[in-house]
């Protein structure tokens, strides 16, 4: 058998080389490079949203469970669930409008406006959304014309307070107006009230 000289030298190579590779690999791994890649910083603004509740009497029907407010509340509830860094309030209404939350990023008060939201029993009854539009409009804080959102909810019932001209003002002014009804509009249902203990229902 015949050995080269040059074999053991050829594994040696062999190896030095291996090394090297590896150690490149491992310093290119601390550099961290990156191709292709910017990164910029973005500021989010979040939006402004006014709730308008009608809590008129006739949002007691029960042609949705519990009835048509409980019902309310609780989309509002939902919305709330899926906002983050956006300000919210609430402008109740049946007769007179009023500001209930001013616009605020605190969720847990809010939450708790809405529990201790009922019927209203002002001297004005009725629904008036328009008047209602109109308060949560001139409520906003700041005078961008953008970012800003009224949602409505109510049983539809308005008494002559304007509502779609009030919603126009306000789109004027760069706020969007959605409208969400509560109630079955075509079957309708009676009103509850108590009385002397029991259930009974307005005529």
């Amino acid at each position: 058998l015949v050995f080269s000289k040059s074999y053991p030298r050829r594994i040696s190579e062999t190896l030095d080389f291996r090394g090297l590779a590896k150690l490149l690999l491992i310093v290119a791994a601390m550099i961290d490079p990156r191709w292709g890649v910017r990164y910029q910083e973005l500021q989010r603004r979040g939006i402004d949203v006014f709730f308008v509740l009608d809590t008129s009497r006739s949002m007691l029907a029960e042609d949705v469970k519990p009835d048509r407010l409980d019902r309310a509340k609780q989309y509002i509830e939902d919305v709330l669930e899926t906002l983050g860094g956006d300000r919210v309030g609430l402008v109740t209404v049946a007769g007179d409008p009023s500001v209930t939350v001013p616009l605020t990023l605190d969720y847990s008060a809010m939450r708790l406006a809405l529990d201790e939201t009922g019927i209203s029993s002002g001297r004005r009854g009725g629904s008036l959304i328009g008047d209602g539009i109109r308060e949560a409009t001139d409520a906003f804080a700041d005078e961008l014309e953008d970012h800003k959102a009224i949602i409505v909810l109510s049983d539809g019932d308005d008494m002559d307070s304007y509502p779609i001209e009030a919603a126009a003002a306000a789109a004027k002014r760069g706020i969007r107006v959605y409208t969400v009804g509560i109630g079955n509009a075509m079957d309708g249902a009676r009103i509850p009230v108590m009385s002397d203990g029991q259930k009974t229902w307005l005529t």
